[in-house]
């Protein structure tokens, strides 16, 4: 009778020492499984966190472009030379020079530009001419771009203008208009700014005075 009792004990404990046989193989074979999908975890996140720098990049890239499309023309003069202002006017859009939208820089450089700008709707007066404010903006913009063909790190900020009204600026017609950069000192620099139309008639002409100061570079007054 003792005998049988004991193969019983001894049979029970063989079978719990088979069943945790089982179940440490169970756990190994889990480990080893979670190792494997870490591993894939691991490189699938460093190909996701790849593909987010890539995009990261690019898109920072774009926002590069787009930041360089809203500087205003005296920034971009600083950090890329004046020749980086030919070709249409740069504006950053919500300023009231955004009226130049068209106006196309032909040449600049050694204190001289040389622009064209169409005489459209939105800068007309009453009677459909190119307006008197509008000769003003040109004749502003125009005396900075001849300074900075000078030196694109010195736009200077406006101290005096004058503009004389020879004839009217006519619907349509492209006005052409000469800017001259007469003097520069320490201190200011002076201007001279003509439009004509395309056979050369006088339209108006100005005198742009500029203070060069030790903040205008950052202020970007003009």
């Amino acid at each position: 009778m003792m005998k049988i009792k004991w193969n019983r004990i001894c049979n029970f404990y063989k079978i719990k020492q088979q069943q945790k046989m089982k179940t440490s193989s169970s756990i190994i074979n889990n480990v080893n499984n979670n190792k494997n999908y870490n591993k894939l975890y691991f490189f699938n996140s460093i190909s996701t966190t790849s593909s987010c720098f890539s995009n990261i990049n690019l898109n920072d890239s774009e926002s590069t472009e787009v930041k360089a499309e809203k500087l205003s023309f005296i920034e971009k003069a600083r950090t890329m030379g004046a020749n980086a202002l030919l070709g249409l006017y740069t504006h950053t859009g919500d300023r009231f020079d955004k009226c130049l939208t068209n106006l196309k820089i032909l040449e600049i450089g050694d204190g001289k530009v040389k622009c064209v700008i169409p005489v459209e709707s939105h800068l007309h007066n009453a009677n459909k001419n190119l307006h008197g404010g509008a000769i003003c903006t040109l004749v502003d913009v125009v005396g900075t771009l001849a300074l900075l063909g000078n030196d694109p790190t010195r736009p200077g900020v406006s101290v005096d203008i004058n503009v004389n009204f020879i004839r009217a600026g006519m619907h349509n017609e492209d006005v052409y208009i000469d800017g001259t950069v007469l003097k520069t000192g320490k201190k200011l620099g002076f201007t001279q700014v003509d439009l004509k139309r395309k056979d050369g008639t006088l339209i108006a002409t100005g005198r742009h005075t500029k203070a060069f100061t030790s903040t205008n570079i950052f202020t970007n007054k003009t």
